[in-house]
């Protein structure tokens, strides 16, 4: 799969896979700056939103970037899989778009 120049989105849920013990978010950004630094994406955005996780709320980080680093997927799989082992998630979405974009 081609990821150059496209969005990706992140979205990770602040629970275990418990859906009891929550993950504070500055143990979580550090985790996801940790994991994708690893593979040289260094400028994101960060939103807190609220999300659904097995009918149950969740407070909810959405990362996104532009993939300008030309990360392939096996990269961003392994960045995934290890942020899902330290937060101990059952899932992360992934959401991959093409999109046009500028630095104005």
């Amino acid at each position: 799969m081609q990821l150059k120049n496209k969005k990706i989105n992140l979205f990770i849920g602040l629970k275990k896979k418990d859906l009891v013990t929550n993950i504070t978010k500055k143990h979580a950004l550090e985790v996801i700056s940790k994991c994708l630094k690893k593979i040289k994406v260094t400028d994101y955005n960060i939103h807190f939103i609220s999300g659904f996780w097995n009918a149950k709320a969740e407070k909810t980080l959405y990362i996104s970037f532009i993939n300008t680093e030309n990360i392939d997927y096996k990269q961003l799989t392994q960045a995934i899989n290890a942020i899902k082992k330290e937060l101990d998630q059952e899932a992360i979405l992934v959401e991959i778009i093409a999109a046009d974009y500028a630095f104005l």
